[in-house]
């Protein structure tokens, strides 16, 4: 799955899902958390990054992480994959990356996963700030097709495999959870390599 082409129609934005005051609750456990500066995990771009791995299904939870967390994975596995798909079953959580940017800022476009065709992403971004997630047609041609706005309580869900890059905020403070899951799903047939 190296080299995926997005498809915009896999990438499903959902906003206004969690009450107020839930958007709110999440806000403030992230307001002062301690990221570190670091690499990605995933890829050795050597590009560091504000960030946190909180989760990781080998290593297990990090001592650090906001109970608020679990909300949100509950509200992915048993209501944000049933409005992309119906009869769609949650397969297991893989990770949860807190990831922090400022204006000068700018990671590369990335893949969260190139293995696996069932794995995908949700992005939640926590504060009130700007920074779109970009989407690109695939690894090898890195053509624009399809933005992502980012705005406070938002979820953005899609196969892990495309290629995607959080911008950097024109000023303040961008704070997203990125989610990684398995999940089976009808639209898991479409997410093939070109090499497929």
């Amino acid at each position: 799955l190296n080299n995926v082409a997005t498809k915009k129609e896999l990438i499903f934005e959902f906003d206004s899902i969690l009450p107020v005051w839930l958007e709110n609750s999440v806000t403030e456990s992230f307001y002062r958390f301690p990221l570190e500066y670091n690499h990605h995990v995933y890829d050795d771009d050597n590009c560091p990054f504000f960030g946190k791995q909180i989760y990781h299904e080998e290593y297990g939870i990090d001592n650090s992480i906001p109970p608020v967390v679990f909300t949100l994975i509950k509200c992915i596995e048993n209501e944000l994959i049933h409005k992309i798909d119906d009869n769609a079953t949650f397969g297991g959580l893989k990770r949860v990356i807190v990831n922090g940017q400022t204006s000068v800022n700018n990671p590369p476009p990335h893949m969260d996963d190139d293995e696996n065709r069932d794995m995908w992403t949700a992005l939640y971004y926590v504060t009130d700030s700007d920074g779109d997630t970009a989407f690109y047609k695939k690894r090898s041609e890195l053509q624009e097709v399809h933005r992502a706005s980012y705005k406070q309580g938002k979820f953005v869900i899609f196969p892990s495999s495309f290629m995607h890059q959080g911008l950097p905020p024109n000023d303040g403070w961008r704070v997203s959870i990125g989610f990684m899951f398995r999940i089976n799903c009808k639209y898991n047939k479409f997410i093939f390599s070109e090499r497929d």
